[in-house]
């Protein structure tokens, strides 16, 4: 792969990253928190959000690791398949960045 075709890949995955932050941003969580939906699912199992959001990342990986079981000589996946399911996990471990700062960070700031 050149620099080039490289560099394709990192641009079609951000702009992934910016529809699904911003997209799904207003389905999973509310305007006066955008990491509600962790918070809440995490009540619901007893335990923290972070925890609850690495639940939800293990379903992305577990299907990335059937795309990527599947592959063989002819049988290649979708791009766009992929690239939703690596997108969802990018955008995941940004969650997951963002629920610990604000938990250890952002409140002892306040």
């Amino acid at each position: 792969m050149t620099d080039t075709e490289f560099k394709d890949v990192v641009n079609r995955i951000k702009d992934r990253l910016d529809f699904l932050c911003d997209i799904k941003g207003k389905e999973y969580s509310t305007e006066q928190d955008r990491l509600s939906n962790f918070k809440r699912t995490a009540a619901l199992e007893k335990n923290q959000p972070e925890q609850a959001l690495l639940h939800m990342v293990a379903k992305q990986i577990i299907s990335l690791f059937d795309i990527v079981d599947s592959l063989t000589p002819d049988t290649k996946p979708h791009p766009d398949g992929l690239l939703e399911k690596t997108g969802d996990v990018i955008v995941y471990m940004i969650l997951l960045q963002a629920l610990i700062e604000e938990r250890y960070y952002v409140k002892q700031d306040r």
